[in-house]
């Protein structure tokens, strides 16, 4: 590749960049941190994940507060102030009880239209064995007692007030919840509790909502301890979770960044003793990192935080290329390439075979990753092919003791029996922790939760049983008729099980009957208590009603239209709503949500003989495919080191070719043994590590088989990439995301098994392309 070419190269990436400069600054960049972005999808099943987006949307944005304290005076007055400092949050809307009856209030309006067609299952027992005396003096003692203004309907218009009943049997709101003021009130045998909930606006993975929710948190926890130590409060919401996984994802590329950058220093100053020859690096990386992070923002049109932190360790990579370069300075000190440019492609070229291994694991956030990687990878190379040569390196001999590191494989591998024992103590190793490694598929993978924040999730879940999203019933049918008939039947399939292996039952059918039971519902009420003469026909005669009203309403009971799935969606609340799928490739669906899961077995074995119906469970849906994909992951890590291979023999004989593979292939089997000794299981992500120990280790063995008589030149740029490597990396290694760590600590420990192991992949320096 002629440096005309180069340069043309590196001119039309100026230019790509100045264009993606451009709509950038037009539409504005995008930094989120969604986790659930990182999560494999659950298949090809389109309806599921529908099904879960709806859920996470609407369950993720809300958060709540449950207060709790023995006496229920302190417990009113820390609640008052829990909610007016919530109030002062613009990133929340509080949903007081006035706002909830306002809204149910609304939907039983919008519902009384169709009163006469809505019956549950326990109304139509009820009317069945119940004498219509005993129903009418029920109505009775109802209407003449206090407070019987707030019942729904009017005796007119419903007089034995069989809707009042629906709509209660209908409510969402557990019957032990009540309401004071503006606040939801428990009580209990041991405490009394205060229950508070918002919506968080713009969404719980909003960076700014987030700061605002944590910083009230922080608030009200320092306000409750100081002045009302009898209180307890607890929280839940994904937005709790989202805050400060993403403050710690913040820190954490303020630190490996940090870090990284004063590694480089620290070693530049040994290394070369100028700050010309650190400059010239750090103006590769940043324009590495700028390139990639511009080029992915224009693509993607969101950059994932987690992408930033793992584009922190392209550091420890791209420094590779400029640590060749300004260890070949020729007596003018310019960098003289020619030499080291066949050596230069072919790491280039192993590195983007490495990182684009990553690019086929369907898990969107590693998608990014990978590409912001290769991106910067590419223009750090560029930057130090086209720039270099033409500018002058002014350094001094480096500290000796370095020199003296820097020989450090080859005085462990320098003679035969050195050799021998290398490979004795790697088989060794590769005996003692192999057979220990074991294997996860373990959604802990991409995010380790906070062990307080799960404690209140807890807490309150046995408090209020909330709707899983992770696990719940899809109903499927030739129309949205068929759907609700097959959810009516699964009802009676779930009786059973109440109490058992699940709590409650959030079926779309108790509140949308099917038509076909709205008929049969209508058709037992005007043949019943609403016949001429009926339960009805009496009451309203002794409330006074004269004949013609009363045929009026047998009238409507008998003509009144069915509730259909079109009119139902335009007023139903949304966590009633979201449970119509709709239309996926000709058949409809409907998703059947469940709280309090005891046992999840019995409810998989209603699913398994019905074809219509299928048992949801996405985390075992997804624990099982990232293991599939682990397998396939080592699969094509087989294929990278295949397509390597072949790269290597187009320019090498078979024989070198296959050797240089040597010092990545056993640092890969060392690091697995190792992390087997220390009892880490191997995860989708420590794989994946081992792709880009493969591309470090080529990018050893390709510089050091090219080095020719400047070995020991190449010995030093090597050792300064290790450790630049092996810096950032290890940064990584720290993290609090399991996924980063677990790459990072691979790479840390592959980065250094290859350099320790080079010597067995290219025992001689190389004077000729053999």
């Amino acid at each position: 590749m002629t440096s005309s070419v180069l340069r043309w190269l590196f001119y039309l990436l100026l230019a790509g960049l100045l264009v993606c400069t451009a709509r950038l600054l037009h539409q504005g960049p995008s930094i989120k941190y969604d986790l659930l972005s990182l999560l494999p999808q659950t298949g090809s099943n389109a309806v599921v994940a529908e099904a879960s987006r709806r859920f996470t949307t609407q369950d993720g944005n809300q958060l709540l507060y449950v207060l709790s304290a023995s006496e229920q005076a302190p417990l009113l007055s820390a609640a008052g102030e829990v909610l007016e400092r919530m109030q002062q949050v613009s990133a929340l809307e509080v949903e007081t009880p006035s706002r909830r009856a306002e809204a149910f209030l609304n939907y039983t309006h919008a519902l009384a239209a169709y009163r006469f067609t809505l019956l549950h299952d326990e109304q139509r027992r009820y009317l069945a064995e119940t004498k219509e005396r005993t129903l009418v003096l029920q109505r009775q003692r109802e209407l003449y007692r206090p407070g019987a203004g707030a019942l729904l309907t009017s005796p007119a218009e419903d007089p034995l007030g069989l809707f009042d009943r629906y709509v209660q049997g209908a409510a969402v709101m557990p019957e032990n919840v009540q309401a004071q003021g503006d606040l939801l009130l428990l009580e209990t045998a041991g405490a009394s509790y205060a229950l508070i909930s918002a919506r968080v606006i713009p969404g719980a993975f909003d960076l700014t909502a987030q700061q605002q929710v944590l910083a009230l948190d922080d608030a009200l926890n320092t306000a409750l301890e100081t002045d009302y130590p009898g209180v307890t409060l607890r929280k839940a919401g994904i937005v709790f979770h989202a805050g400060l996984a993403a403050a710690q994802a913040k820190k954490e590329v303020s630190i490996i960044a940090l870090g990284s950058a004063l590694g480089i220093i620290a070693l530049f100053s040994l290394a070369f003793g100028s700050g010309r020859p650190l400059l010239l690096t750090l103006g590769s990386i940043l324009f590495g990192c700028t390139s990639a992070a511009l080029i992915t923002l224009s693509i993607f049109r969101e950059l994932h935080l987690l992408t930033l932190v793992f584009g922190a360790s392209l550091i420890g990579v791209a420094v590779d290329y400029a640590l060749h370069a300004l260890t070949r300075a020729d007596a003018r000190g310019r960098s003289d390439l020619s030499a080291l440019m066949p050596g230069l492609v072919l790491a280039l070229l192993t590195s983007l075979i490495g990182f684009g291994s990553l690019l086929q694991a369907p898990v969107p956030g590693l998608q990014q990753m990978a590409l912001f990687s290769m991106l910067g990878l590419i223009g750090a190379w560029l930057f130090v092919v086209v720039l270099f040569p033409h500018v002058t390196i002014s350094a001094r001999p480096p500290w000796p003791p370095l020199q003296k590191f820097a020989r450090v494989p080859d005085g462990l591998a320098g003679r035969s029996h050195a050799r021998t024992a290398m490979l004795a103590a790697l088989a060794l190793l590769a005996g003692a922790g192999l057979w220990q490694v074991q294997t996860v598929s373990d959604l802990r993978i991409f995010h380790q939760a906070d062990d307080a924040l799960l404690e209140d999730q807890a807490s309150i879940d046995a408090l209020l049983p909330s709707h899983s999203a992770n696990q719940f019933y899809l109903v499927r049918g030739a129309s949205v008729e068929q759907v609700l008939q097959r959810a009516e039947a699964l009802n009676t399939k779930l009786r059973p099980l109440r109490g058992e292996a699940v709590n409650t039952v959030l079926n779309p059918a108790d509140h949308l009957p099917s038509l076909r039971q709205q008929r049969e519902n209508r058709d037992l009420l005007s043949a019943g208590v609403y016949r001429q003469g009926g339960a009805a026909d009496q009451l309203l005669q002794q409330l006074g009603f004269d004949n013609t009203a009363i045929k009026e309403l047998r009238e409507q009971v008998a003509t009144q239209p069915a509730l259909t799935a079109e009119n139902w969606l335009r007023f139903a609340p949304p966590q009633l709503g979201q449970l119509l799928l709709g239309e996926f490739n000709g058949s409809y669906y409907a998703a059947i949500r469940l709280s309090g899961i005891s046992d999840i077995e019995p409810l998989a074995a209603v699913a398994r003989p019905l074809p219509w119906l299928e048992f949801v469970d996405t985390v075992a849906d997804i624990s099982s495919d990232l293991q599939q994909r682990q397998n396939n992951a080592l699969v094509q890590l087989g294929i990278a080191y295949l397509l390597i291979g072949l790269a290597l023999g187009a320019r090498y004989r078979r024989a070198r070719a296959l050797l240089l593979l040597c010092a990545p292939l056993l640092s890969s089997v060392a690091t697995i043994a190792v992390l087997g000794l220390a009892g880490q299981p191997l995860t989708l992500f420590h794989v994946f590590g081992l792709f880009l120990v493969l591309g470090l280790g080529m990018d050893y063995s390709i510089f050091r088989h090219e080095a020719g008589p400047q070995r020991e030149e190449c010995m030093f740029a090597i050792m300064l990439s290790m450790a630049t490597s092996a810096l950032s990396f290890g940064l990584l290694a720290l993290s609090d995301t399991p996924m980063i760590s677990a790459f990072g600590l691979t790479v840390l420990l592959g980065s250094i098994g290859n350099w320790l192991l080079l010597p067995l992949a290219v025992t001689t320096p190389s004077t000729s392309n053999q």
